[in-house]
């Protein structure tokens, strides 16, 4: 065998092998996406993300994603109630999906992908507010976890409101898109301008906002601003000093507060020195 020959079967035998333990690694069956719900499809794939569910829902599902399952596989699903650190419910799934096991995942005989749901139903548990947690154990290893909160409809309707709001900025500029250049939440008592920046997160069409500015040494406000968001973008306030009919800012520690349809959902404090 000559010297060419040589090289070209090492090489051969090199490529194979990579093929080989590339074919291993991608058939290892691993957790995909694990969603929280009241409503799945008929694969158990999720119908929306909950993370905060009505108390009067009559089921809750969780959802979880398995990749590359395939025959042996098992998990183990455990729902618990954190404020009493209680253990509520558990599942073993073993990967036999069929007309009396609609909720498993499919199991073999090669790696497939598919999804399971574990449900908790309130008429067998009357569940009490709080947050709960739902953790997953792959073949015995792997675990993966996320947590939900029950809640009643003012709480549920807050909750939906704080999640419209995404982030909060202060400063002393911002710039054409109505992002915060200068960050801090200190400020000189001769700042021409104090600005806040918030930005939305999916707020349906014509959203209703209201900022305060508040002095928190002797409750006044400052002043107020009316405007309204629709999906996810910036929108910046400004308190002006000649505006808010002074000459210096007072000295002393104040709240810049966000209302949602008039439901506070955020504030930021900031002083002036």
């Amino acid at each position: 065998m000559n010297f060419k020959k040589i090289i070209f079967l090492t090489l051969l035998l090199v490529v194979l092998g990579a093929a080989s333990c590339g074919d291993k690694t991608a058939s290892v069956v691993t957790f995909g996406d694990m969603l929280v719900t009241t409503a799945i499809n008929n694969d158990n794939t999720p119908v929306g993300n909950l993370p905060v569910i009505l108390d009067t829902s009559p089921k809750i599902y969780t959802a979880i994603e398995l990749i590359n399952a395939k025959r042996g596989d098992s998990v183990q699903v455990v729902w618990r109630y954190l404020a009493q650190d209680k253990i509520i419910a558990t599942e073993t799934f073993t990967g036999r999906r069929a007309q009396d096991r609609p909720y498993d995942f499919v199991g073999g005989p090669g790696p497939a992908t598919s999804w399971l749901a574990s449900l908790i139903a309130l008429t067998d548990l009357n569940w009490p507010n709080g947050d709960y947690e739902v953790s997953a154990e792959l073949n015995r290893k792997a675990v993966k976890k996320i947590g939900f909160t029950v809640a009643t409809e003012n709480e549920l309707d807050t909750a939906n409101k704080k999640a419209m709001i995404k982030s909060i900025w202060l400063g002393k500029g911002i710039n054409s898109n109505h992002q915060i250049v200068s960050p801090t939440t200190i400020f000189a008592k001769t700042d021409t301008n104090i600005y806040a920046v918030v930005l939305t997160n999916k707020a349906p069409a014509r959203t209703p906002l209201e900022a305060k500015w508040t002095l928190l040494e002797t409750g006044e406000v400052i002043n107020e601003f009316a405007t309204s968001a629709t999906g996810s973008e910036y929108i910046s306030f400004v308190l002006n000093l000649a505006q808010s009919g002074k000459t210096v800012w007072v000295k002393g520690n104040y709240t810049f507060s966000l209302f949602v349809d008039n439901t506070l959902v955020a504030t930021k404090n900031f002083q002036v020195n």
